[in-house]
């Protein structure tokens, strides 16, 4: 059977291509993506060499980088795969004026043999082995004749015989602070690593122990010791924390090391995660805290014309019910003031804003101000994080009312006037966000009253009252690839 020589496979593949692909190939450029890189691929540089006879390397790289930048190159592995072309090229042919051509496979094995050996870091690995990976896929009818099977072989096992220590070193702390109770040091060990733990403390410690934090497993204790040295491999990916306990404060080296059971654990992360899980007030090991409850106490907008246009009867006024369900601490209104009568798509929205940002605030499970703030910081947090209603060149006086007999003083307008809380009270007010602290259940009220006689004046009312509520909760360590136990 005849075969190919490298020329006559040239010209084949050239061949197949389209009459615009070998026209952009006369230019110098192919835009291509990921897996479709071919070896039509590889001739940019060959075309933008016959284009620059002349050019040296630096140069060359400085055409490819400024046509990536301007995106005419679609991946950064072609950018990659470009600079070794031209590497193979200019030292074919010297930077002069001699004909280039494609790299054959066995000028790319040789390249990529020469990158395998240099491996020294997490990021050539990476490289490597994407490049390799690219190179069988665009290449898979070629690499699989007999000839390139054992070149192909020794290039698979270049990226698994990364020289990497035996052992990592996670931490090494010399003459650590104990204060009295317990200091722990944590870190993710992967299934089939091995796991090292070394204390020295310049007293006795009550008790150094190694334990899963998945289970709560004790894996390794001792008690009453100055020394501690403990090795083993584990079975399961988890993090393991290593815990020293001292009735007396005293120092303490520490050393914690990892061995990867191959390249692929080698690069693995060893950081971890805080997760929470729902406990009770029994729970010896639970953590108590106060979480902020939201609750809606419209299911939609509360919307009152609160004047009409040229009424001659003077200004206007209107209560607004509000019903606080048990335990109220605070609530949080927001009133929209317009002179026009259709909503807006924020209308109603107010208790699903401060959910969303409620829950931006949240890490791991607990709330950032609940471990420094009041729940009250808390409510005025969130109302600053929500921005204003529209606003309209419309204004009306908003008043607060704790007792149903002052509220209905003031929509009838008694002679003797009525009472309410200037505190919590504005007038001639736009449109805006207000917080009230008021403790208890039941009806307290909102009071508007018009500014103009002359204008029809609408207003949307919207209202979330909030509590605090113990809760008690489990704090897991978990390993950061894991999304829970």
């Amino acid at each position: 059977m005849a075969t190919r020589t490298k020329t006559e496979e040239d010209e084949r593949l050239y061949n197949k291509l389209t009459e615009a692909q070998k026209q952009r190939l006369r230019n110098g450029v192919i835009e291509i993506s990921g897996r479709a890189m071919n070896w039509t691929a590889l001739g940019i540089v060959p075309a933008m060499v016959r284009l620059y006879p002349k050019s040296t390397f630096a140069e060359l790289k400085q055409m490819i980088m400024y046509l990536s930048s301007k995106n005419h190159l679609m991946m950064n592995r072609l950018f990659q795969w470009c600079l070794i072309t031209a590497s193979l090229l200019l030292l074919g042919c010297g930077g002069g004026n001699q004909s280039t051509k494609a790299p054959s496979a066995d000028d790319i094995i040789n390249t990529l043999k020469a990158r395998g050996e240099q491996i020294s870091s997490e990021a050539d690995w990476v490289d490597y082995n994407n490049a390799l990976e690219d190179f069988l896929a665009s290449a898979d009818s070629i690499v699989q004749k007999p000839l390139y099977r054992r070149p192909v072989t020794e290039l698979k096992k270049l990226a698994d015989s990364f020289e990497k220590p035996d052992w990592l070193p996670l931490l090494r702390k010399k003459t650590v602070y104990v204060e009295d109770g317990k200091m722990e040091f944590s870190y993710t060990i992967h299934r089939g690593d091995g796991g090292r733990w070394n204390v020295l403390v310049d007293g006795v410690a009550d008790r150094i122990k190694v334990i899963e934090e998945r289970t709560g497993k004790t894996v390794k204790s001792e008690y009453n010791t100055a020394f501690f040295d403990f090795e083993t491999s584990v079975d399961y990916t988890d993090v393991y924390t290593l815990v020293i306990e001292c009735s007396k404060p005293l120092y303490a080296d520490v050393s914690v090391d990892r061995k990867p059971n191959g390249v692929k654990s080698y690069f693995q992360s060893t950081d971890f995660v805080l997760d929470t899980l729902p406990s009770t007030s029994g729970d010896k090991k639970a953590v108590k805290y106060e979480e902020l409850v939201l609750a809606n106490v419209f299911n939609e907008p509360y919307k009152v014309v609160i004047s009409q246009q040229m009424t001659l009867s003077g200004v206007t006024r209107i209560t607004i019910p509000i019903e606080l369900p048990s335990g109220t601490q605070e609530f949080i209104y927001q009133v929209r003031i317009s002179g026009e009568e259709s909503e807006t798509r924020e209308d109603g929205k107010l208790y699903d804003k401060l959910s969303t940002k409620y829950n931006e605030y949240k890490v791991l499970g607990l709330k950032v101000f609940e471990s420094t703030s009041t729940g009250s910081s808390l409510t005025r947090e969130l109302l600053n994080s929500i921005g204003y209603p529209k606003r309209e060149k419309f204004s009306c006086n908003i008043y607060f009312f704790d007792k149903e007999s002052e509220a209905k003083n003031f929509v009838d307008g008694s002679p003797s006037g009525f009472k309410y809380d200037i505190k919590n009270s504005i007038k001639n007010s736009e449109s805006r966000n207000g917080v009230i602290k008021y403790k208890g259940k039941g009806f307290v009220y909102l009071g508007l009253e018009s500014t103009s006689t002359f204008n029809t004046t609408y207003s949307w009312v919207d209202v979330v009252a909030t509590k605090m509520e113990m809760l008690y909760v489990r704090i897991k360590k978990k390993p950061i690839e894991s999304t829970s136990y």
